[in-house]
């Protein structure tokens, strides 16, 4: 990875144009394919997890110096689950860098649980922690509790993905008359699902009994031409639901508001105000190809400053299938922050910005390799980075 710092060339302004635009020409124009849309999908249970790790080489520039020469160790886990009434929820982040002169590590957890008492109201709570060592050994450990109400939910559609892309090769193979009927995709996304379920039930030989309920599925519907799948099909089919990449496909949409509590803190730690947050958040799948993840939070002290200290957090990702094995993401954060000079006791707000845009490349079966753009804006300066990335998705 090489980055430079250089002066305020890059304006706030136009780093929110600049992510419009890249957002709007990454929207998949063949939004309109398949018998269905993928939000028609509905299963009682919705799960899904995924653990990656990511490996570069950081080399930092300012101006003619050489000012860093590191490496860089990234994992992510991130699980989800969500069947009336309960539903949960794990994102977690570590960081591991070593360079000639120090070590660092951080990690980053938010766990979430929700009960939902009534249709889509739900009550919950929110356990964020962070950790992070530092050069004297005197370790920064922060965790903040929130509990709250709120109405939405999300469902995990992946599977309905999976299911169209299968149907797709066979449709090019000439294995089809034509697309498979609406109910059929669903039925064999509700097999895929299922995984866990045969893999309890058959052991280490299950994939046999599951592919052959996926193939009971497409049969029944009355499109399939051969009396059954041949082997090059059945390859096809171990392909996407174990070798290809498919970026998760969630769709729904959240409203939540609750009250903020710093738990615990290290000495290292300065001792925050409680306070009151108010988060919306939306998934919507564009197309069979694009995936598209909001989140705005607003967040102010429950003091003397409520209302006029607070804090603005607003992201938005999108993925896009490019191929079957190439994938774009798109990234923006802007975080904003409104407080009181200690000396003048006036308000003044420091808004950054971040954006990023990936290629992902996937090389064979669960490694990749990403060529990452940055731009980050804000503070009186700006930060380009551009990085080459191996990562390696376990599961």
């Amino acid at each position: 990875m090489m980055r430079f710092l250089v002066r305020p060339h890059l304006t706030t302004t136009w780093i929110v144009r600049a992510a419009a635009v890249v957002l709007l020409c990454a929207i998949d124009l063949g939004a309109a394919a398949q018998n269905l849309l993928i939000t028609d999908y509905r299963v009682p249970i919705s799960t899904a997890r995924s653990l990656r790790l990511n490996l570069d080489y950081d080399y930092k520039r300012l101006g003619g110096r050489g000012i860093e020469n590191r490496g860089n160790l990234f994992a992510n886990y991130k699980y989800f689950y969500d069947s009336l009434p309960f539903a949960y929820n794990v994102d977690l982040n570590a960081t591991a860098n070593l360079s000639e002169t120090e070590a660092f590590a951080s990690v980053l957890a938010d766990e979430s649980a929700r009960a939902f008492v009534w249709d889509d109201l739900f009550v919950g709570s929110e356990l964020r922690r962070q950790y992070e060592t530092t050069e004297d050994g005197d370790d920064r450990i922060d965790a903040v509790a929130v509990l709250g109400v709120g109405f939405g939910r999300f469902i995990n559609a992946t599977p309905l993905a999976k299911a169209v892309r299968m149907e797709e090769w066979l449709l090019e193979s000439g294995l089809l008359l034509d697309d498979l009927p609406a109910e059929t995709l669903i039925e064999l996304a509700q097999v895929i699902q299922r995984e866990g379920e045969f893999r309890d039930r058959h052991g280490e030989t299950y994939r046999q009994d599951w592919y052959a309920a996926m193939e009971v599925s497409i049969r029944d519907s009355g499109m399939l031409i051969p009396p059954k799948l041949d082997a090059m099909a059945l390859l096809r089919m171990d392909e996407v639901l174990g070798r290809e990449r498919i970026f998760d496909r969630f769709f729904g949409w959240e409203l939540s508001a609750g009250a903020s509590r710093q738990v615990y803190r290290s000495d290292a730690v300065p001792k925050a105000l409680s306070g009151i947050e108010v988060t919306g958040r939306l998934a919507k799948p564009v197309g069979w190809r694009t995936q598209w993840n909001a989140r705005l939070t607003l967040s102010s002290p429950t003091d003397d400053s409520f209302g006029h200290a607070y804090g603005v957090l607003a992201q938005n990702d999108l993925s896009y299938e490019m191929g079957d094995r190439i994938d774009l993401l798109l990234s923006h954060v802007m975080r904003a922050d409104r407080v009181a000079d200690v000396a003048t006791g006036r308000y003044d707000t420091v808004a950054t910005h971040r954006l990023q845009g990936s290629f992902v490349f996937f090389v064979e079966n669960a490694l990749t390799f990403s060529v990452n753009a940055t731009v980050i804006g804000g503070g009186g300066q700006s930060q380009r980075a551009l990085a080459a990335t191996f990562g390696y998705r376990l599961f």
